[in-house]
C-alpha cells in the first residue's frame, strides 16, 4: 500500500489483513501533535489489499531411494502462479530450497528433488504460493521417509502382484530375479 499524506503528517498504524478495502487516516503530525479532522486536509487514502493466494495439497510416505517427492494439489484459490519449497525443522540433511518455480493449473503434481538415499524420519517443509504481487502464509507439512527394507512383504492384499504390497520397489526387484 501506498500512503500519499499531506507535508508533515505521518501514518498512524496501517494493517491489512486480507482481501478488502482499506482507508489509512493520520491523527498527528511528524512530531506527535494530534490534529484535529486530519482526512480534511487531504491526509488519508484507500486502497484496496490483494487477495491471498492458497493451495489445497497432499503430501506421500516415500522411500529411502526415492530421489523426489511429489507434491499432489487438487485446488488453489486467487490465482498463484509460483510455488516454493522451503526446509523447515526437522530438516532433511542437504535438501536445497525449490524457490519461485512456475505453478501449472490445478490439478497437478509438483516433483521436489531430495537427497538419494534419504536417512528414515519425519522432515519438516514448507510451501508458499504467490499470485501477483500476494503471497500465500508458509504451509506447513512433514515427509515421511520410510524405514523399510525392499522386499518386505507389507501384505495389504493377497495379491503378491500389486505394487503397494511391497516395501520400497520389492515388486521390481522380484520381478528382475525371475
Amino acid at each position: 500500500m501506498v500512503f500519499t499524506a499531506g507535508v508533515g503528517w505521518a501514518a498512524t498504524s496501517i494493517s491489512l489483513q486480507g482481501a478488502g478495502t482499506y482507508q489509512a487516516s493520520v491523527s498527528s503530525d511528524i512530531n506527535g501533535t494530534v490534529r484535529p479532522d486530519p482526512p480534511t486536509m487531504g491526509a488519508h487514502e484507500s486502497n484496496t489489499a490483494c487477495p491471498t493466494p492458497d493451495i489445497t495439497f497432499t503430501v506421500a510416505d516415500i522411500c529411502p531411494e526415492a530421489g523426489e517427492f511429489m507434491i499432489d494439489y487438487s485446488a488453489t484459490s486467487n490465482n498463484p502462479v509460483t510455488y516454493s519449497v522451503t526446509a523447515a525443522l526437522p530438516a532433511l540433511s542437504g535438501f536445497s530450497n525449490v524457490v519461485n518455480q512456475e505453478l501449472p493449473a490445478a490439478p497437478g503434481q509438483l516433483a521436489v528433488t531430495i537427497p538419494n538415499p534419504s536417512t528414515a524420519g519425519t522432515y519438516g517443509f514448507t510451501i508458499r504460493v504467490e499470485s501477483v504481487g500476494c503471497s500465500s502464509s508458509e504451509l506447513p507439512f512433514s515427509l515421511t521417509v520410510l524405514n523399510t527394507t525392499p522386499g518386505t512383504w507389507l501384505g495389504y492384499t493377497v495379491d503378491w502382484e500389486t505394487p503397494s504390497n511391497w516395501a520400497c520397489g520389492a515388486l521390481l526387484i522380484y520381478l528382475q530375479m525371475l
